[in-house]
Formats: structure tokens, C-alpha cells, sequence
């Protein structure tokens, strides 16, 4: 059973329970609050959501192989997010979760943790957040409550290592920082009246410009409903950065310049999915190549492009 922690409720959100036993068609129940804002919350919480996770590896630990989750942003967003990744995989979600404090073990603590927390700022004019100012500006750190988390689970985690080296010396302690945020796709909206012709040269690439591949490798993960603490592996193929995610669950190339080689060789080691950027072809023949690559040497591979 996996369990999702959250540290700060949304404005309708206090528990999500997701129970496999309850029916093939995995009903789900919503408790929200009651009373005034009641219809607005179940509004929101059904509406569509146009954002996505981007991975922040240099605030991680062991970013490639831990298997916890430290997600930054609104717990309603973050859950809309995570939903068809874990469908049918988490029994409960607790927001402001109970804690074991001091020596009283009243709580098991022995789950893979995916922690939803909201960036809020820290205020050094409130008397019971000046500590947390001070203390963050003494570590160079953003004054934000993240960052307090994020250092608390790091020194928790390298004092637990230390004072069990010899008894679990593979404990994971790591955590992935995953940022919720805007798509990474280009909001293209033009009526035919509006486009100017030296503007089409900018509206051949649909992601945008600040946007890393990793940040796209994990949209991806999110859009196959892939279980986002799985390992991820890098290599270089044919010059060009590769990603593999669970050895080969999924092989995903986000370079320009794709060639023929390159799909060949990725071909050959049978993913069971591949995906491409759409700006990464040179042209259109060039991506239905891909398609029949895929075809002829792993044909149960499914291929993407985005």
C-alpha cells in the first residue's frame, strides 16, 4: 500500500480514499468540507488541469534510484496530477497527516512516501516564523516553507543512515523534488486573421524554450500513467542523450536531429514504449521511418512523438 502525505489541505480536500476492493470501476469518494464554497470546491475538483510536474534534481537526493516523492505546489493540483499514475495503487491519502513524535512509535512509519507540500512563504514580521526565516537565510536557502522541509528530511535521513549503517545500509533516505507548474507545451491559440508569416518560423516547436528534457521525460511519465519513482538511467546513443526509465519500461530521446541509427539501435533493445520530440525530425519522412523502424524490429513497442 502506498500512502500520500500532505502537509497543507487545499481549500475542499481532506481525504482521498482510492480503495481497489470497492469495484472494477474503481469508485472513488471525495470528503469535502461542508457549508458555504461546498458546489465551488466539487467544481474545481472535476475541472480539467493544464499543468504538469518538472523535476528539480539539484534540491533531490539520489534523484536516479529513490523511490520517495517530494512534490511542491497545491495539493488539489498535485492530486489531479498523480491520480492516473497511482489509480487502483494508494489506499489512502492523509492531509495533515498524523506524526510520531518523541520516543511514542503510535504511527507506522515503514511506507514509500510521496510528500505534497505548498511553497508558502516564510514571514519574518510573524513571531512563530522567524525562526524558520533566520534559519534560512543563515543556509542561503529560498525563505520559502519547502525548503525547511526539504533540510529536515535531509538531516533526518543522513542521521538515520549514520545510526544504522551496519543494520540497514540500503535504506532509501532519497526523495525526488517534483514542482508543479505550467504545461511545457507552447499555448498556441491564433485565428487564421492574427498570424503574421514571419511568426510561423517560431510555432514550428511546440515546447517551450525553457523547458529541459527531463522536464519532458517526466510529462511523459505522467501521461502513460507511469509510476513516477521508477529508475531512470542515462546514455549516449549515436551522440544523442537517452533516457531509460525501469531498464526498459521506456526509452525516450528529446534531441533534435534524430537519425536513423540512433532509432535502430533503440529499436533493437525492445522498449516497451519509445518517444520522441516532434521538433526532433528532420521532416515528415523522417518520423514515418521511425514509425516502421519500430515496426519491423520491435513491433510491440508503442512510439510516441510530443
Amino acid at each position: 500500500m502506498t500512502q500520500v502525505w500532505s502537509s497543507v489541505p487545499s481549500t475542499s480536500t481532506r481525504c482521498v480514499r482510492n480503495s481497489p476492493a470497492t469495484s472494477s470501476t474503481a469508485r472513488r469518494s471525495v470528503t469535502t468540507s461542508t457549508g458555504p464554497g461546498k458546489r465551488e470546491a466539487l467544481l474545481a475538483a472535476n475541472a480539467p488541469i493544464a499543468k504538469t510536474l518538472r523535476p528539480c534534481r539539484e534540491e533531490s537526493v539520489d534523484f536516479d534510484t529513490t523511490k520517495n516523492l517530494f512534490i511542491e505546489g497545491d495539493n488539489l493540483d498535485a492530486l489531479k496530477l498523480l491520480q492516473e499514475t497511482y489509480l487502483n495503487k494508494v489506499k489512502m491519502i492523509y492531509i495533515d497527516p498524523p506524526y510520531n513524535t518523541g520516543k511514542q512509535m503510535i504511527y507506522r512509519d515503514s511506507y514509500k512516501f510521496v510528500l505534497v507540500q505548498f511553497p508558502e512563504e516564510i514571514l519574518p514580521e510573524k513571531k512563530e516564523q522567524k525562526a524558520a526565516y533566520d534559519f534560512c537565510k543563515q543556509h542561503g536557502l529560498p525563505t520559502l516553507l519547502t525548503e525547511i522541509g526539504k533540510e529536515r528530511i535531509r538531516r533526518a535521513g543522513k542521521k538515520i543512515k549514520e545510526e544504522h549503517a551496519t543494520t540497514a545500509p540500503d535504506l532509501d533516505i532519497g526523495f525526488r523534488v517534483l514542482k508543479v507548474d505550467t504545461s511545457n507545451m507552447n499555448e498556441v491559440y491564433y485565428t487564421p486573421d492574427k498570424v503574421v508569416q514571419d511568426d510561423l518560423f517560431s510555432m514550428t516547436d511546440n515546447i517551450k524554450a525553457d523547458r529541459s528534457h527531463e522536464d519532458l521525460l517526466f510529462q511523459v511519465l505522467l501521461d502513460w500513467g507511469v509510476d513516477l519513482t521508477l529508475p531512470i538511467t542515462r546514455e549516449t546513443i549515436e551522440g544523442k542523450t537517452v533516457y531509460f526509465v525501469d531498464e526498459n519500461a521506456l526509452a525516450a530521446c528529446f534531441e533534435t536531429g534524430i537519425s536513423e541509427p540512433l532509432v535502430k539501435a533503440l529499436a533493437k533493445r525492445k522498449p516497451l514504449r519509445a518517444v520522441f520530440r516532434d521538433a526532433g525530425f528532420a521532416d515528415d519522412s523522417m518520423k514515418i521511418n521511425v514509425e516502421q523502424i519500430f515496426k519491423l524490429l520491435s513491433p510491440e513497442t508503442e512510439v510516441k512523438s510530443i
